[in-house]
């Protein structure tokens, strides 16, 4: 009796740990419509990302990031940045039902910086289109256009609560295997 209670305790240990295990790969089920439609994201992309700041200085560099589904399928995950390792970003995209929106959380390194943006999909345009309060009477603009099924454009423009462009970043993103 006493090694079919070691056994069974044991099953249930390795059970919990791999359900717990965030490396496992579940089978997510279908994804609604609404979530399906992030699907163009998923994949691996490299890019080049242009910065101007509010003083109109110009700065490129090359980027990559991953899209890949997380949680069973209900958040797509965006992970990537800078080539040279300079910067970084984790972000999260999903759809919430009550608000008909898309949302992301997108979490930037090296200066701490958060967004929560929300998004609306623009069919004929093949665009997601959004922004976010910042606070202080700033405001994110952002687009994500797609131009094809191994291409999309995306651009994030900051402005202060008089209007004047703070920092607009471009990044021109390709499909890699």
């Amino acid at each position: 009796m006493q090694r079919i209670l070691i056994s069974f305790v044991l099953c249930l240990a390795l059970d919990v740990h791999s359900a717990a295990d965030p490396q496992k790969k579940e089978a997510a089920p279908p994804r609604p419509a609404p979530l399906a439609t992030l699907d163009r994201f998923v994949g691996n992309w490299k890019g080049e990302v242009e910065v101007q700041s509010a003083d109109g200085t110009k700065t490129t560099y090359a980027s990559r990031n991953a899209f890949a589904w997380d949680l069973k399928g209900v958040f797509l995950k965006d992970q990537g940045g800078a080539v040279s390792g300079e910067s970084a970003f984790l972000g999260m995209w999903s759809f919430d039902q009550p608000t008909q929106r898309y949302h992301s959380w997108y979490f930037s390194g090296p200066g701490g910086e958060v967004a929560n943006c929300s998004f609306v999909w623009d069919d004929k345009n093949q665009a997601f289109k959004g922004g976010a309060d910042l606070g202080g009477g700033m405001v994110l603009e952002s687009e994500d256009r797609f131009s094809g099924r191994d291409s999309y454009t995306w651009s994030i423009t900051v402005k202060d609560k008089s209007g004047r462009q703070l920092n607009h970043m471009v990044g021109r993103q390709t499909r890699i295997p």
